[in-house]
Formats: structure tokens, sequence, C-alpha cells
């Protein structure tokens, strides 16, 4: 009887043990996944995709719009983006870029940002398989795929007088910010060389955990 009860005893202090430090895990993982928080989201139409030059250079223009109703720890933005950018071919389906990035909300807050990391062409693209259209495009067939890396606030206005609702983003100046997205651009498939110069592309910019006041 009483080796059942030590049995049972041992048991409990295992099964408990192993709890605990489940607890603990999960308390890293959300930990970690709550680590950074949506800023703010992009979507962007590209006007212009120009080359690669001679020296494997693509230069690129986009413009589009900011949308959050709650950025975490900043309120809501809602707002107009500019990019210029540039993408650097590292390999027959991979890329570098330096995206500069201008911003302006409804309030008249603004910021400018750089982005920089890489990416990939997702090559061959996935195929359409329905019967084609008559006349060119005849389908979908284009260049795009994930990017990301780290964007930094280079400059944001501050508040004034005159714009009580700017400075949302001056606590982030200079703070390293994760950025990912994606890009679609139709054209010849895999070669940039041979694309319409219309795509669109959607961004995520992801910043530190910032309570609201």
């Amino acid at each position: 009887m009483l080796a059942k009860r030590v049995v049972s005893g041992t048991t409990l202090v295992v099964v408990c043990a192993l709890l605990l430090a489940l607890s603990g895990v999960s308390s890293r993982l959300r930990a970690d996944v709550n680590q950074h928080h949506l800023l703010f989201q992009e979507a962007n139409k590209l006007i212009l995709f120009s080359g690669p030059d001679v020296n494997g250079v693509i230069t690129a223009l986009e413009v589009g719009d900011v949308n959050r109703d709650i950025a975490h720890g900043v309120g809501s933005f809602h707002g107009t983006v500019l990019v210029n950018l540039r993408m650097f071919l590292t390999g027959p389906t991979t890329f570098n870029f330096d995206r500069r990035v201008g911003i302006t909300d409804t309030d008249g807050d603004q910021l400018v940002y750089r982005a920089t990391g890489s990416g990939r062409f997702i090559c061959p693209p996935l195929a359409d398989p329905s019967p084609p259209l008559p006349g060119p495009p005849q389908g979908i067939f284009g260049l795009g795929g994930p990017v990301s890396g780290t964007a930094t606030i280079v400059a944001a206005s501050a508040q004034t007088a005159a714009c009580p609702n700017c400075g949302k983003f001056v606590q982030f100046v200079g703070q390293p910010l994760v950025w990912r997205g994606v890009g679609y651009n139709p054209g010849n498939g895999c070669d940039p060389a041979m694309q319409f110069g219309l795509g669109t592309t959607f961004v995520q910019v992801f910043g530190p955990n910032v309570h609201h006041p």
C-alpha cells in the first residue's frame, strides 16, 4: 500500500513538472510571437519596372495606400505611399532590394523609411490551365514572389500645434523593424527584362511591443 502511494506521489510530481515545463515553453513561444506587432500595411501599385541594366539593377516606382485602424501603440493610420525601389539581381531567380518609402496620412503626419533585404522570383510561376483568352496577354503569366528584410524609419514628423495628431512614429525612428511583402508583375514569365511594368505589391511592417498610453 505504501509502495503504491510512493509511486502515485512520484507520478504526480512528474506530471506537475512536465506541465510546468510545457507551460514555460508555451510562454516563451507566446513571447516570441508577441515580440512584434503590425504597425501598418501597404497595398501598392507598381507603375514603373525598368531593367535589369548592364549591372543587373532593376528600377521601379510604386504608389499606393496604407491602412491600419489601430496601429499598435500609435493609433489610426490611413494615407498614401510613394516608393522608390532598386532591385539587385544575385542569381537567376534571387535578388536584394533597397526601398525608400514616403508616407503621408490623413492627419498630415509623415514618415520616411528605408527597407533592405532579399527576395526571390517564383519560377516557373503557377500555370493557368484554363483556355487562353483572345489576344495578348492570354492568361496569368508573370513575375513575382516573396520578399523580406529590415526596415528603419529615418525621418518622422513631430507633433505641432498645427498638427496635433502628428508624431505617431517618432518613437520608432532608428529602430529596426520587421518588413515583409510580396509582389506580382504580369509579363513574360521569369524574364525580368520582359515585364509589362504594371503590377501590385503588399507590404507589412512590424514594430516592437509598444503599449497604448
